[in-house]
């Protein structure tokens, strides 16, 4: 037979060893000097520069055009209250 397993100090030894994890992260993401976070905001710009240089100008036509309308969102909106007034019912 197996020896038994203390369930709380396994629970402990899984937390201990998430929050070893979290904190090896946070020292990559937060541990850097002022040095090295200004060569990253200039690497960060570089890129930023080379992937606009690299956009084509306009590479599908305008989905306005095709009757799709969007929210500032981004969000697709019922053409329906756009195309008419009244709401399709007729006065009679």
């Amino acid at each position: 037979m197996s020896e038994p397993v203390n369930l709380n100090k396994a629970r402990k030894a899984r937390g201990k060893a998430e929050a070893k994890a979290q904190a090896a992260a946070n020292r990559v993401k937060f541990g850097r000097g002022k040095a090295e976070k200004v060569i990253g905001r200039l690497d960060a710009a570089r890129e930023a520069r080379r992937l606009d240089g690299a956009k084509l100008s306009n590479p599908t036509p305008s989905v306005a055009s095709h009757g799709i309308h969007t929210s500032p969102e981004g969000v697709m909106l019922d053409p329906s209250p756009l195309a008419g007034e009244g709401g399709g019912e007729a006065d009679g």
